[in-house]
């Protein structure tokens, strides 16, 4: 590409990421209007209401959605935290955002259909994090830099930068697979069940890519 064109898409990716940090917000401002004034904001698993609120309760998570949107944008172009890691958290930081504004939108609909459609929401949470941790298995390789704020983390990987990088290739590769898992999960499995049932995997994972960090920085080269 030249260099106008390179301007271009720079431009572009700007306005694009900014789009995303304000437009859960200004689709709140016209839902709203669309609300009685007292929402249901909390239920159960089963769908019976727990909670209630003013209806402008509703402009609390877009309003966080823009803060977290500036801060992992600022914390993924700096130097200091991601070293040579940067386009990498950049794509991370464009994830984490985009699966924000899917919470949000989902959110707008439980609100605009009614409680009932909560009953689900178990569901559809261990849907969002199976493609979390898809597209994030597929990022975690790419992290060479062995830096404290960035990657997979444990103690004994501080000054090991072999073992680092061979644990964020095993973490991406046991993200896919847990990905997988938590879709399917979200697919046959019952609401109050599959929330559970992602944490367990969720949990093995961690552990399971700790013993393996563990092992190489330790045992392997003892």
């Amino acid at each position: 590409l030249g260099e106008n064109n390179m301007e271009q898409v720079k431009q572009f990716k700007k306005y694009a990421y900014l789009a995303l940090m304000f437009a859960p917000l200004v689709v709140a401002l016209v839902v709203v209007w669309f609300l009685p004034e007292t929402i249901v904001s909390n239920f159960d698993f089963s769908g019976n209401v727990t909670g209630t609120a003013n209806r402008f309760t509703i402009l609390i998570y877009p309003v966080i959605v823009a803060i977290i949107g500036f801060i992992i944008r600022i914390a993924s172009t700096s130097p200091k935290l991601t070293g040579g890691n940067m386009k990498t958290a950049r794509s991370i930081s464009w994830l984490v955002l985009l699966l924000l504004n899917v919470v949000a939108y989902f959110q707008f609909w439980l609100y605009l259909n009614g409680v009932t459609v909560g009953t689900q929401i178990g569901r559809f949470v261990t849907f969002i994090l199976g493609i979390f941790f898809i597209l994030i298995g597929n990022l975690f390789p790419k992290i060479k830099d062995n830096t404290k704020y960035f990657g997979f983390r444990a103690s004994w990987l501080k000054n090991n930068d072999v073992a680092f990088r061979k644990t964020q290739r095993f973490f991406g590769f046991a993200s896919i697979i847990a990905g997988v898992l938590m879709i399917l999960t979200a697919i046959f499995m019952v609401n109050n069940i599959a929330i559970l049932v992602a944490t367990m995997i969720l949990v093995v994972v961690v552990a399971v890519t700790g013993g393996y960090s563990y092992y190489i920085a330790n045992v392997e080269e003892a």
